[in-house]
């Protein structure tokens, strides 16, 4: 027997799935987004449309490297997980992730994806580079092809794996007072780096871009000599069996991956200081700047007057919508909307006020009088002026 749900139940269910669903998400204020675009606007006008080029292929660049990082930490977790200590486990860990990693390294230099491209297009005369990549690629080659013509067909010599494992977690926790260097943290931070540098580049954000690559140069540049230090030397004397050999050859590769890297970063940071850093803009900065009266022929009480209110954006961007007051000699307040201002543009409003005595006439405007946080400066927002008559 089918039960009748009551339709105010259903309607509150409905609407508390539905309040429930959007709670978390926290909408950007369109004066926000305005601003977002104005600065972004400003920023690219500067930018040459032969640097915008190069960031595109800078972005792909950045993306490839990206996933040839995740192919590298397959690479580290096929050995470094306490879980799977088998020697078919790690053989075909070893020989995936290299297999990934060649194929990357090997895509079609035509394509917009090819590191190789990308290193013949734009950094053909770092020698340095193009050693690297050359090395980095027959590493991952070798490296696969060794581990697939000696893997055993015997099993596992467990003792000596475990053996193996525990001398590279042992050097590894060495590496106690730079954490970011060891390669279990040094690898995840490169992948996300390089995703973080993918998405600048596309946003065209040449001082991040430049900030972080000097960042990424130097911690590559130290983790090279530290894992080579900590780690690969001393695990070469206990590395007699397969399980150690695998074991030290595959961190071997995952150095020549860690000096690629340095080596991509540096020559794009050496390629972006040739490339001119935008200046940021200046923020909308409305001032007031004149208030302006017009009397009739002969001003005497009860007589209509015209008051005239210049305001200015001083800003280097588009100004948004704002609220502007005028207090009048009674108390009184009338309030106007100021429209979107351009740089430099200046906007002129107009009130109608009715003089009711002859004395303390002064009449005081503020613009954008509920504070919004968007401007440069608040301090020129205010201006008042007195009507005096002569007698």
């Amino acid at each position: 027997m089918r039960k009748n749900i009551p339709k105010t139940l259903l309607v509150f269910v409905i609407l508390f799935h539905l309040t429930q669903g959007s709670f978390f998400v926290v909408a950007q204020p369109p004066t926000s987004r305005f601003l977002e675009a104005k600065k972004k606007e400003f920023i690219e006008e500067q930018i040459s449309n032969q640097d915008k080029a190069l960031l595109k292929k800078l972005s792909l660049i950045f993306r490839e490297l990206h996933h040839l990082n995740k192919y590298t930490l397959e690479l580290l977790n096929s050995f470094s997980r306490d879980k799977h200590l088998s020697q078919h486990y790690i053989a075909r860990r070893v020989i995936q992730a290299s297999a990934k990693a060649e194929r990357l390294l090997l895509r079609d230099q035509k394509s917009s994806r090819s590191l190789r491209g990308a290193i013949e297009g734009l950094f053909m005369h770092d020698h340095k580079l193009v050693s690297g990549f050359a090395r980095a690629l027959s590493g991952y080659i070798n490296l696969k092809k060794e581990v697939a013509a000696n893997t055993q067909d015997t099993g596992a010599d467990y003792i000596a794996l475990a053996g193996a494992h525990h001398a590279f977690k042992l050097y590894q926790n060495a590496i106690s007072n730079e954490p970011e260097l060891k390669p279990k943290n040094l690898i995840p931070y490169a992948i996300d780096t390089y995703w973080d540098l993918y998405t600048l580049a596309r946003q065209q954000n040449i001082k991040e871009l430049k900030k972080i690559l000097a960042a990424d140069a130097n911690r590559f540049a130290t983790a090279i000599a530290i894992i080579q230090e900590k780690i690969i030397t001393p695990l070469a004397t206990t590395s007699e069996h397969w399980e150690g050999t695998v074991i030290l050859k595959a961190l071997h590769q995952i150095h020549k991956q860690v000096i690629l890297n340095y080596l991509f970063s540096n020559a794009i940071m050496q390629r972006l200081k040739k490339v001119v850093t935008p200046l940021e803009p200046k923020l909308p900065d409305l001032e007031v700047t004149s208030i302006g009266i017009i009397l009739p022929d002969e001003a005497k009480i009860g007589e209509r007057i015209k008051i005239i209110v210049a305001v200015k954006n001083n800003g280097q961007i588009s100004s948004p919508p704002s609220k502007i007051k005028l207090i009048l000699p009674s108390g009184l307040e009338a309030k106007k909307t100021i429209p979107y201002l351009l740089a430099d543009q200046t906007y002129r409003l107009k009130w109608h006020y009715t003089l009711k005595q002859k004395e303390g006439n002064d009449f005081e405007v503020i613009a954008n009088y509920e504070n919004d946080p968007w401007e440069e400066n608040t301090d020129n927002n205010r201006l008042k002026r007195r009507l005096v008559f002569i007698q």
